[in-house]
């Protein structure tokens, strides 16, 4: 017989399986829901050889007193490399007991195939171009960007003589559709406005067929997070980028994510480009590591009420 913490661990298991099928859209799949059975293909972008695939049993006692039942399945891993990748995983359901940790086991495991890319390309010379897309504004990189216009390392702005600070993720396209994701950090409603009225001075984000938007700025005096999000026309983004940023646990920010469609209908693949552009430019500010670490000391997560404004 079910019983109420059962009842509430269902429910917060549907709302993380919501968000984690938002976030990875087509690479995440229910196999038998009335299980609780999913699975989550992890693939290297840069070599198709070195992908996984992870398989899921949510228990009924899960989160608060089991942590889901997994099976990871790949050609590549040693036998070695298995062990570590599941003792990761078992490390921060132990650090996060009472917690929903499916997107932390998956970005555990993706890290984990980054390196084993990493490793196979370390003694390869290459000389790498980064091209401006017309769609967008220059991406910028880790390596030296003397030639780049907008630098994350030096946070430069969009204008000169504006007051907030808008960092530019780097655009991609895919099917004809780029997508370009725009970070400032916020303390207040005001300053979102600000933000987005600098942004949009630019033509071609003003011009792209969709800003989806999405902000969270903790209220230290009301102890609660005050949020809100914007679709601009792509119906439901907004809310699914917002369901991001709170997943995440960050706090103090907005986020913009341009699209400039292509005339190729991309179908729910657009929700997972839209939140996995806003991902990277996340975690590329050192925002997703701080509020992790964060999150393990017991400070921040779960920390406040959330009140969206309108």
């Amino acid at each position: 017989m079910a019983t109420s913490k059962d009842d509430e661990n269902l429910v917060r298991q549907c709302e993380e399986v919501e968000a984690l099928s938002a976030i990875y859209g087509e690479d995440f799949a229910s196999i038998d829901e009335s299980s609780r059975m999913y699975e989550i293909r992890i693939k290297s972008e840069n070599d198709p050889l070195y992908s996984l695939t992870m398989q899921l049993l949510l228990p009924p006692q899960y989160p608060s007193q089991a942590p889901p039942v997994f099976e990871i399945h790949s050609v590549w891993m040693t036998s070695v490399e298995m062990r570590e990748a599941m003792e990761g995983l078992y490390d921060i359901y132990k650090e996060n007991q009472g917690e929903i940790v499916l997107y932390q086991w998956v970005e555990k495991l993706r890290e984990m195939v980054d390196e084993k890319v990493k490793e196979k390309q370390k003694e390869e010379t290459t000389h790498t171009v980064y091209p401006t897309d017309d769609k967008g504004f220059e991406a910028t990189t880790s390596k030296d960007n003397s030639g780049s216009k907008f630098d994350y390392n030096s946070k430069n702005v969009l204008d000169a003589s504006s007051s907030i600070e808008i960092i530019h993720g780097e655009p991609f396209t895919e099917r004809k559709s780029t997508f370009q994701s725009h970070l400032a950090f916020v303390t207040k409603e005001a300053e979102v406005r600000e933000m987005l009225h600098e942004l949009k001075l630019n033509k071609k984000v003003a011009h792209a067929t969709h800003n989806i938007m999405a902000y969270r700025i903790y209220n230290e005096e009301r102890d609660a997070f005050i949020q809100d999000c914007d679709d601009d026309g792509e119906s439901a983004a907004g809310s699914r980028l917002l369901h991001l940023l709170e997943i995440l646990q960050v706090k103090n920010v907005v986020v913009v994510v341009s699209r400039w469609y292509g005339g190729i209908l991309l179908g729910p693949d657009r929700f997972k480009h839209i939140n996995n552009s806003a991902r990277e430019l996340i975690k590329s500010v050192g925002l997703l590591d701080k509020e992790v670490d964060e999150g393990k000391g017991g400070k921040t997560k779960g920390k406040g009420k959330s009140k969206k404004h309108k």
